[in-house]
């Protein structure tokens, strides 16, 4: 799965925390080079309101029927640092989910270092 796939959600589990904090997992495979800067943060924007629409019509339910669920991570995985663009993207969106009780949080996958 991927960032252009908008309607599948990658992953989710439960936070080992916080029970009552769904994890949705997104991976972002895509460059943030200057050229394709546009179309990935749509691509980003698309498939980060997939997610807030799949909290909100409590399709998690089919997952975790029994869980109490009210609080929601959107956990981006992305494969190289956020343009400036990206991240004053990322929160403007994280301070306009509040409102649903979603946060959204980055991890940078390095694999620049990666043996071969």
């Amino acid at each position: 799965m991927s960032i252009i796939d908008y309607y599948q959600v990658d992953g989710l589990g439960i936070n080992n925390n916080n029970e009552k904090d769904l994890i949705m997992l997104i991976n972002d495979n895509l460059s943030w080079d200057e050229e394709s800067e546009k179309d990935h943060l749509e691509h980003l924007q698309n498939k980060i309101n997939a997610y807030v629409n799949y909290v909100k019509t409590q399709q998690y339910k089919n997952a975790y029927p029994d869980l109490e669920l009210d609080e929601f991570t959107i956990d981006i995985h992305m494969n190289s640092h956020p343009s400036d663009l990206g991240v004053k993207f990322l929160d403007m969106v994280n301070r306009d989910l509040i409102k649903y009780n979603i946060k959204v949080i980055v991890a940078i996958e390095d694999h620049s270092n990666s043996g071969g």
